[in-house]
């Protein structure tokens, strides 16, 4: 997993399966990067994500509810086609901005009113 930082949005460049190990690499990646990084601004790219799984769903819908609570976003880039069918099956491909580019993902607005609260890491992830 890749993680870069570009206009105020943390960026995970994912590769492989999504299922329960990668959903929890994911997890503690995001979470971590955005509490460094003092963001609620996430970009997730898919392309080479070759799998997804009720775990790896659950972690995109967690994630999307924490930023969403602090004002923040998630969106989604490059799905290959069947990890977008199963985004689409499953309603988060409508619930989450899906474009296929990080540029597009760039450009994306997070909702009006800016952060809610401070960032804070959660629970048994360490640091400060």
């Amino acid at each position: 997993m890749e993680e870069v930082f570009q206009d105020g949005w943390v960026i995970l460049r994912l590769a492989g399966e999504l299922d329960l190990r990668g959903a929890q690499e994911l997890r503690q990646r995001a979470d971590t990067a955005l509490y460094r990084r003092g963001t609620w601004r996430l970009i997730l790219n898919l392309r080479r994500v070759t799998f997804i799984d009720s775990s790896g769903l659950g972690v995109l819908l967690a994630r999307h509810r924490s930023l969403a609570l602090r004002g923040g976003v998630l969106v989604l880039v490059a799905p290959q086609p069947h990890v977008r069918s199963v985004l689409e099956l499953s309603g988060l491909a409508g619930l989450l901005p899906v474009v296929p580019n990080e540029e597009r993902a760039l450009g994306q607005a997070p909702p009006p009113g800016g952060p809610r609260e401070p960032w804070r890491l959660p629970q048994g992830l360490g640091g400060a």
